[in-house]
């Protein structure tokens, strides 16, 4: 027999194909957070996301690969490395434990709504409630992630900037004045509501399922 879709469901899939969408957009993005230094120089401004973190200043800009510095701490520890041999102006924090758990997090929404998306209308009259809990989950793990990154913004964690002095191999923090959540992070929000939207139609609409509707109509005595 044909699959057959209720309004609610056709809603639904809709629901969480934009949602699915939006969060790889955040995701991938480099404004969860725009950030201006105190005591700067050269007119430096910081703007990052959950993978990357940019800088940029009178003379140039660049951009770091903010989950890089673990393993590049990992290889300072096995060779040797002096991690202070490189001189430059600015040095990017190594990597922080609320930015791991935040990818995490959200790398693995990701996954759980594309493999939902893909498969989860073959199977979707058979296995309502596992498809349901599903998309539940990807919005509960996407919703903590961006609850993390925001007690960390509201915490000045998000700062993952040093200062070094001219040949002085100790550093200074000198801060963030400015510490402000941008759209890839309210877009992360605003997807997570449209996921758990998506779960709530689609548990609401397993109510009338279309095939025992069809399949068994009703005997009318004559």
């Amino acid at each position: 027999m044909a699959m057959q879709f209720t309004g609610l469901q056709v809603v639904s899939w809709i629901l969480l194909l934009v949602g699915t969408g939006m969060l790889v957009i955040a995701l991938i993005s480099d404004y969860w957070s725009i950030h201006q230094p105190r005591n700067q120089m050269d007119n430096l401004q910081m703007h990052r996301g959950v993978l990357r973190q940019c800088i940029t200043t009178r003379q140039y800009g660049s951009c770091n690969f903010r989950l890089s510095s673990m393993f590049k701490q990992l290889r300072n520890f096995m060779d040797g490395y002096d991690m202070y041999s490189e001189r430059s102006m600015y040095r990017h924090l190594p990597t922080q434990t609320y930015e791991v758990f935040v990818a995490l997090f959200l790398a693995i929404s990701c996954m759980i709504a594309s493999t939902v998306l893909l498969f989860g209308p073959f199977c979707c009259q058979r296995c309502k409630p596992s498809t349901t809990l599903l998309i539940f989950i990807t919005g509960v793990f996407s919703g903590s992630g961006c609850l993390i990154y925001w007690n960390a913004n509201r915490e000045g964690k998000t700062f993952t900037l040093q200062q070094l002095q001219f040949q002085d191999v100790y550093h200074y923090d000198y801060g963030s004045d400015m510490n402000i959540l941008s759209w890839s992070f309210w877009m992360a929000v605003v997807s997570t509501g449209i996921l758990l939207c998506s779960a709530f139609l689609l548990c609401v609409s397993s109510r009338v399922d279309p095939d025992v509707e069809y399949e068994n109509p009703p005997v009318t005595e004559v």
